[in-house]
Protein backbone atom coordinates (compact mmCIF):
# COMPACT_ATOMS: atom_id res chain seq x y z
CA UNK A 1 0.00 0.00 0.00
CA UNK A 2 2.95 2.51 0.60
CA UNK A 3 4.26 2.43 -2.78
CA UNK A 4 0.98 2.85 -4.56
CA UNK A 5 0.19 5.44 -2.18
CA UNK A 6 3.46 7.20 -3.37
CA UNK A 7 2.95 6.34 -6.44
CA UNK A 8 -0.52 7.94 -6.26
CA UNK A 9 0.28 11.28 -5.13
CA UNK A 10 3.15 11.70 -7.32
CA UNK A 11 0.10 11.39 -9.89
CA UNK A 12 -1.92 13.68 -7.69
CA UNK A 13 0.66 16.38 -7.45
CA UNK A 14 1.38 16.42 -11.10
CA UNK A 15 -1.95 16.47 -12.15
CA UNK A 16 -2.92 19.22 -9.59
CA UNK A 17 -0.77 21.60 -10.95
CA UNK A 18 -2.84 22.30 -14.13
CA UNK A 19 -6.36 22.92 -12.19
CA UNK A 20 -7.72 25.78 -13.09
CA UNK A 21 -10.60 24.75 -10.03
CA UNK A 22 -11.20 22.11 -7.53
CA UNK A 23 -14.13 20.60 -6.19
CA UNK A 24 -15.05 18.59 -3.12
CA UNK A 25 -17.31 16.13 -2.31
CA UNK A 26 -17.37 12.50 -0.42
CA UNK A 27 -18.93 8.95 -0.66
CA UNK A 28 -19.49 6.20 1.70
CA UNK A 29 -17.90 3.44 1.71
CA UNK A 30 -19.45 0.38 2.96
CA UNK A 31 -18.30 -2.17 5.09
CA UNK A 32 -22.13 -4.11 5.79
CA UNK A 33 -25.56 -2.96 5.87
CA UNK A 34 -28.02 -2.77 8.92
CA UNK A 35 -28.45 -6.23 8.88
CA UNK A 36 -24.79 -6.99 9.80
CA UNK A 37 -23.72 -4.06 11.39
CA UNK A 38 -23.41 -5.99 14.85
CA UNK A 39 -20.77 -8.54 13.94
CA UNK A 40 -19.01 -6.55 11.41
CA UNK A 41 -18.23 -4.26 13.59
CA UNK A 42 -16.41 -6.57 15.58
CA UNK A 43 -14.19 -7.21 12.63
CA UNK A 44 -13.33 -3.75 11.66
CA UNK A 45 -13.08 -1.70 14.78
CA UNK A 46 -12.55 1.33 12.76
CA UNK A 47 -15.94 1.26 10.86
CA UNK A 48 -18.56 3.58 12.26
CA UNK A 49 -22.16 4.46 11.48
CA UNK A 50 -23.21 7.19 9.07
CA UNK A 51 -25.68 8.41 6.89
CA UNK A 52 -25.71 8.52 2.53
CA UNK A 53 -28.34 11.72 1.80
CA UNK A 54 -27.88 10.81 -1.27
CA UNK A 55 -29.15 6.72 -1.24
CA UNK A 56 -31.17 8.02 1.75
CA UNK A 57 -29.59 5.41 3.97
CA UNK A 58 -27.26 4.36 7.04
CA UNK A 59 -24.59 2.49 6.45
CA UNK A 60 -21.54 1.40 8.27
CA UNK A 61 -17.88 1.68 7.17
CA UNK A 62 -15.65 4.83 5.91
CA UNK A 63 -16.59 8.00 3.75
CA UNK A 64 -13.65 9.42 1.16
CA UNK A 65 -13.24 12.62 0.34
CA UNK A 66 -11.86 13.53 -2.50
CA UNK A 67 -10.77 16.98 -3.90
CA UNK A 68 -10.95 16.77 -8.03
CA UNK A 69 -9.84 19.30 -10.69
CA UNK A 70 -11.94 20.53 -13.47
CA UNK A 71 -10.45 18.01 -15.93
CA UNK A 72 -11.56 15.27 -13.50
CA UNK A 73 -8.33 14.35 -12.31
CA UNK A 74 -7.88 13.22 -8.26
CA UNK A 75 -6.03 15.91 -6.54
CA UNK A 76 -6.24 14.34 -2.77
CA UNK A 77 -8.26 12.45 -1.12
CA UNK A 78 -8.77 11.52 3.19
CA UNK A 79 -10.54 8.19 4.19
CA UNK A 80 -12.43 8.36 7.30
CA UNK A 81 -14.81 6.64 9.65
CA UNK A 82 -18.19 6.92 8.49
CA UNK A 83 -19.49 9.38 11.60
CA UNK A 84 -16.81 12.11 11.30
CA UNK A 85 -18.80 14.98 9.49
CA UNK A 86 -17.77 16.54 5.80
CA UNK A 87 -16.79 20.13 7.47
CA UNK A 88 -13.89 18.75 9.56
CA UNK A 89 -12.54 16.92 6.96
CA UNK A 90 -12.80 19.91 4.90
CA UNK A 91 -11.15 21.77 7.12
CA UNK A 92 -8.45 19.72 6.77
CA UNK A 93 -8.46 19.28 3.09
CA UNK A 94 -8.68 22.93 2.41
CA UNK A 95 -6.12 23.71 4.54
CA UNK A 96 -3.60 21.37 2.80
CA UNK A 97 -4.91 22.68 -0.76
CA UNK A 98 -3.97 26.30 0.87
CA UNK A 99 -0.25 25.78 1.98
CA UNK A 100 0.04 23.92 -1.50
CA UNK A 101 -1.29 27.50 -3.21
CA UNK A 102 1.10 29.45 -1.43
CA UNK A 103 4.01 27.15 -2.22
CA UNK A 104 3.21 27.38 -5.76
CA UNK A 105 2.18 31.18 -5.67
CA UNK A 106 4.37 31.68 -8.52
CA UNK A 107 2.17 30.27 -10.76
CA UNK A 108 -0.76 31.34 -10.23
CA UNK A 109 -1.88 34.81 -10.52
CA UNK A 110 -5.03 34.34 -8.16
CA UNK A 111 -6.32 31.42 -5.75
CA UNK A 112 -8.26 28.47 -7.54
CA UNK A 113 -11.97 28.39 -6.62
CA UNK A 114 -12.82 25.17 -4.48
CA UNK A 115 -16.87 24.32 -5.64
CA UNK A 116 -18.35 22.41 -2.79
CA UNK A 117 -22.29 21.20 -2.45
CA UNK A 118 -24.51 22.45 0.47
CA UNK A 119 -22.94 20.36 2.88
CA UNK A 120 -20.17 22.11 2.94
CA UNK A 121 -22.16 25.48 3.20
CA UNK A 122 -21.45 28.15 5.96
CA UNK A 123 -19.41 31.57 6.52
CA UNK A 124 -17.40 29.91 8.90
CA UNK A 125 -15.51 27.53 6.63
CA UNK A 126 -15.61 29.70 3.67
CA UNK A 127 -13.94 32.49 5.99
CA UNK A 128 -11.23 30.08 7.29
CA UNK A 129 -10.01 28.83 4.06
CA UNK A 130 -10.13 32.55 3.22
CA UNK A 131 -7.92 33.62 5.25
CA UNK A 132 -5.22 31.28 4.13
CA UNK A 133 -5.47 32.97 0.56
CA UNK A 134 -8.16 30.37 -1.19
CA UNK A 135 -11.60 30.71 -2.19
CA UNK A 136 -14.50 28.71 -1.32
CA UNK A 137 -17.60 28.67 -3.30
CA UNK A 138 -20.34 26.53 -1.83
CA UNK A 139 -24.00 26.41 -2.92
CA UNK A 140 -26.66 27.51 -0.89
CA UNK A 141 -29.29 24.98 0.85
CA UNK A 142 -32.30 23.97 -1.85
CA UNK A 143 -34.60 24.80 1.12
CA UNK A 144 -33.37 28.60 0.32
CA UNK A 145 -35.13 29.65 -2.56
CA UNK A 146 -33.13 32.05 -4.94
CA UNK A 147 -33.98 35.64 -4.85
CA UNK A 148 -32.90 36.92 -8.04
CA UNK A 149 -33.14 35.42 -11.82
CA UNK A 150 -29.13 36.14 -11.47
CA UNK A 151 -28.81 34.46 -8.15
CA UNK A 152 -30.71 31.18 -10.03
CA UNK A 153 -28.46 31.43 -13.23
CA UNK A 154 -25.33 31.29 -10.82
CA UNK A 155 -26.65 28.30 -8.38
CA UNK A 156 -27.31 26.47 -12.12
CA UNK A 157 -23.92 27.31 -13.28
CA UNK A 158 -22.16 26.30 -10.51
CA UNK A 159 -24.36 22.77 -10.52
CA UNK A 160 -22.97 21.97 -14.05
CA UNK A 161 -19.21 22.55 -12.66
CA UNK A 162 -19.95 20.41 -9.86
CA UNK A 163 -21.17 17.49 -12.04
CA UNK A 164 -18.00 16.97 -12.49
CA UNK A 165 -16.90 15.28 -9.18
CA UNK A 166 -19.98 13.04 -9.50
CA UNK A 167 -19.42 11.62 -12.92
CA UNK A 168 -15.77 10.89 -10.99
CA UNK A 169 -17.29 9.49 -8.69
CA UNK A 170 -19.78 7.74 -10.91
CA UNK A 171 -16.87 5.96 -13.06
CA UNK A 172 -15.50 5.02 -9.27
CA UNK A 173 -17.97 2.90 -8.32
CA UNK A 174 -19.28 1.64 -12.08
CA UNK A 175 -15.49 0.71 -13.03
CA UNK A 176 -14.00 -0.06 -9.61
CA UNK A 177 -16.76 -0.26 -7.32
CA UNK A 178 -15.12 1.56 -4.81
CA UNK A 179 -18.52 1.60 -2.36
CA UNK A 180 -17.79 -1.64 -1.82
CA UNK A 181 -14.33 -2.75 -0.70
CA UNK A 182 -15.22 -6.35 0.49
CA UNK A 183 -12.12 -6.34 3.19
CA UNK A 184 -12.25 -7.41 6.47
CA UNK A 185 -10.17 -4.73 8.19
CA UNK A 186 -8.64 -0.98 8.11
CA UNK A 187 -5.44 -2.19 6.20
CA UNK A 188 -8.21 -4.38 4.07
CA UNK A 189 -10.03 -1.19 2.93
CA UNK A 190 -7.03 0.96 3.06
CA UNK A 191 -5.28 -0.63 0.57
CA UNK A 192 -7.77 -1.53 -1.90
CA UNK A 193 -9.45 2.61 -1.58
CA UNK A 194 -5.72 3.48 -2.84
CA UNK A 195 -5.28 0.73 -5.43
CA UNK A 196 -8.36 1.92 -7.12
CA UNK A 197 -7.59 5.45 -6.87
CA UNK A 198 -4.29 4.58 -8.17
CA UNK A 199 -5.94 2.58 -11.31
CA UNK A 200 -8.35 5.45 -12.01
CA UNK A 201 -5.59 7.70 -12.06
CA UNK A 202 -3.37 5.84 -14.40
CA UNK A 203 -6.26 5.03 -16.73
CA UNK A 204 -6.45 9.06 -17.00
CA UNK A 205 -3.41 9.69 -17.62
CA UNK A 206 -3.17 7.17 -20.32
CA UNK A 207 -6.16 8.85 -21.48
CA UNK A 208 -4.76 11.97 -21.90
CA UNK A 209 -1.40 10.82 -23.62
CA UNK A 210 -4.17 9.03 -26.17
CA UNK A 211 -5.51 12.05 -26.78
CA UNK A 212 -8.75 11.57 -25.45
CA UNK A 213 -10.93 12.65 -21.98
CA UNK A 214 -8.99 11.27 -19.03
CA UNK A 215 -12.17 10.29 -17.38
CA UNK A 216 -13.17 7.81 -20.30
CA UNK A 217 -11.94 5.03 -19.02
CA UNK A 218 -14.57 2.50 -20.92
CA UNK A 219 -12.06 3.40 -23.98
CA UNK A 220 -9.18 1.65 -22.51
CA UNK A 221 -10.55 -1.77 -23.12
CA UNK A 222 -12.89 -1.46 -25.96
Amino acid sequence: MGIQREMLRLLMNRLRLLAMWLALDSAPITTAKSPRWKSAQLSIWAAEAGFSPSKRQFFLGFRLHLLVSNTGAICDFVLSPAHVGERRVAEHLLAVEAAWQNRQSALFAEARPVLADNGYCGDWLAGLFGKHGGRLWYALRRSTEATTQEEAALRAWQRGLRARIESVFASLEDQFQIEETRARSVWGVMTRVVAKLLAYMVGFVANEALGRPGTALKSLYR
